[in-house]
């Protein structure tokens, strides 16, 4: 067995995992507001809590989009919702490719190229998802209202940045793969 090719596809998959994590977890932005309590946002969905409440989330469109009745979905959202999507769509392409290479057809080269390529796009489209969503959850915390709100980046955006990070090196490690077997 080739080690290139198996380190690749573990990165492969620990890079999915962590996409699917960051892409379904509301903890992308969390809001700490003065005597009000904490809400986090996530790309599908908004969670709060409140004293004396408890904790409740909405899922973003229909009626309630961003936290606001009636509100569109803004377009930075769909757009990296979208990404945040294609990215894990890839890197799964990325595995069954790699996987089919390791398990069954060892003779044809093109799988392992092809999974690097797609681990590839998985890596990019993951990188341009989180910078949108890391800078426009960034920007919701206007100057008027910071003496009385709190805002940061929260866990499952780093977990698209280490998705990203661990994915180039699955895609790294693939290619490395082909061209020893190539060359």
């Amino acid at each position: 067995m080739d080690p290139y090719m198996n380190g690749g596809l573990v990165l492969a998959v620990l890079a999915e995992v962590l996409a699917i994590l960051s892409t379904a977890l509301p903890y992308w932005y969390q809001i700490s507001v003065v005597d009000e309590g904490v809400a986090s946002a996530g790309l599908f969905e908004v969670c709060g809590t409140k004293p004396g409440i408890g904790s409740i989330c909405v899922e973003y469109g229909g009626q309630t989009a961003f936290g606001r009745q009636g509100a569109e979905m803004p377009d930075w959202l769909k757009a990296a919702q979208a990404m945040m999507i294609l990215s894990v769509i890839a890197h799964a392409g990325g595995i069954v490719l790699a996987g089919m290479y390791a398990i069954k057809v060892r003779d044809w080269l093109t799988l392992i190229a092809a999974s690097s390529a797609a681990t590839t796009a998985g890596v990019l489209f993951g990188l341009i998802g989180t910078a949108v969503a890391g800078a426009k959850f960034s920007a919701l915390i206007s100057p008027e209202i910071r003496a009385l709100a709190v805002g940061s980046l929260h866990a499952a955006f780093g977990l698209g940045v280490l998705a990203v990070i661990i994915g180039s090196a699955a895609a790294i490690v693939l290619g490395v793969a082909w061209r020893r077997r190539v060359f």
